[in-house]
């Protein structure tokens, strides 16, 4: 950078997954065990997860036919059920470099539902726990929305240098409430034309185009507010 030049933070926001990891078939087995278990509702199918609105626990409960009563039930049933599994899912392919790429210039946080010890598990096994500056986990009972508006008062990032990275509906839906870019990933949980309905900003088909527009409005951005 030049001489009386500043850097313009951006800050990017990831669910987790469907997004960084490949986890689809085992949160569904999960849930189904924990639906057996109960006996309550009905079993999950693909098609719940990949249409849902929005992909969140209570709302594939309500879906499920569970009572309301009972979905903290199955929420601790879970994950009494995910703790108890010793495997851990896998990163996409690109994932581990697209994250190490991106973090260069960028802030990441990752805003998910999942459990904070096996997000930074994971991280770890891929060398990543010192590219992700924050885990905000499903111990937080804030949607997203205000997940990622609490982090860009604590960066001190601006919405319009922000993004929401995710592979659902509500992921596109609750990072335009939060008032920051949209990107929804086609490797995840539900369909590309189901995310392309809800239109993003961006829908990107491999980690690397993610890499590409980060950078490529990066620069834009810095060129335009050079000081």
């Amino acid at each position: 950078m030049g001489r009386g030049e500043r850097e313009i933070l951006q800050l990017v926001s990831f669910d987790y997954d469907g997004v960084l990891v490949d986890s689809f078939s085992r949160i569904l087995h999960l849930i189904t065990r924990a639906q057996a278990d109960l006996g309550i509702g009905r079993p999950p199918s693909i098609q719940d997860l990949q249409n849902v609105a929005n992909l969140h626990l209570t709302d594939l409960a309500l879906n499920l036919g569970i009572p309301p009563e009972r979905i903290a039930e199955l929420a601790a049933k879970l994950s009494d059920l995910q703790r108890a599994d010793g495997s851990r899912p896998p990163m996409f392919p690109g994932i581990p470099e697209a994250v190490r790429q991106i973090a260069r210039s960028n802030i990441i946080v990752v805003v998910t539902f999942n459990l904070r010890d096996e997000v930074m598990e994971v991280l770890s096994a891929y060398g990543l726990e010192d590219h992700v500056s924050l885990v905000l986990d499903g111990t937080d009972p804030r949607p997203k929305r205000e997940r990622i508006g609490w982090t860009l008062k604590h960066f001190s990032v601006s919405p319009r240098n922000a993004w929401m990275v995710g592979d659902a509906r509500s992921d596109i839906r609750e990072g335009r409430a939060a008032g920051v870019q949209t990107v929804a990933v086609a490797w995840g949980y539900q369909p590309r034309e189901v995310l392309v309905a809800e239109d993003p900003d961006f829908v990107v088909d491999q980690p690397e185009e993610l890499v590409a527009i980060l950078g490529r409005r990066r620069e834009e951005t810095q060129r335009v507010n050079p000081r």
